[in-house]
Parts: C-alpha cells; sequence; structure tokens
C-alpha cells in the first residue's frame, strides 16, 4: 500500500490559494490501494467519481460518487484511500 502524505506541501499551497482567492478548491486522484492524509485544518471533502474510505474524528466512512463530508478541525489529520477503482474527489 503507498502512503502519501501531503500535509507539508499542501499546507503551503493552501495558504497560497487563500491569498489568491477565498473559494479555491483542489481535486485529487487517488488509485486503489493508495492513501492520503489531509491536514487537521476543516475541509469539505466530496467525491467526483469512484468510492472513498475515510477515517476521521475516530469514525470510519465510506463515500460514493457525489457524496461529500465536512472534515472538522481535529486533532489527527483525516485519512482517506481509494476503494476498488481510481478515486476522484475534491477538497474546498
Amino acid at each position: 500500500m503507498t502512503c502519501h502524505d501531503l500535509t507539508l506541501d499542501f499546507d503551503q499551497f493552501a495558504l497560497a490559494a487563500t491569498r489568491e482567492t477565498a473559494a479555491r478548491a483542489f481535486r485529487i486522484v487517488l488509485q486503489h490501494g493508495e492513501v492520503l492524509r489531509i491536514p487537521r485544518k476543516a475541509w469539505t471533502l466530496r467525491v467526483l467519481a469512484g468510492d472513498a474510505w475515510v477515517a476521521h474524528a475516530g469514525l470510519d466512512h465510506t463515500l460514493g460518487p457525489g457524496d461529500s463530508l465536512a472534515l472538522a478541525r481535529t486533532r489527527h489529520p483525516a485519512v482517506i484511500s481509494a476503494e476498488g477503482r481510481t478515486l476522484f474527489l475534491e477538497l474546498a
């Protein structure tokens, strides 16, 4: 299983995007078996295509196309993985 920890680069990019535009969204693609840790900030996660497993704030969530989940600012990052096929998601 491949794990991507984008916290540092993602935070730097998010900071620059916040300065430019308040309503900036990030689109991310994960292949089956890949895992992404999302920084400990408030985000809204929306699945564009594929299926996602999300561990956040001590709970597990399964999301499908069109589903969204509000990620609250917590002590630990949210963990997202693609389930079965390529996952296309958006963070805003």
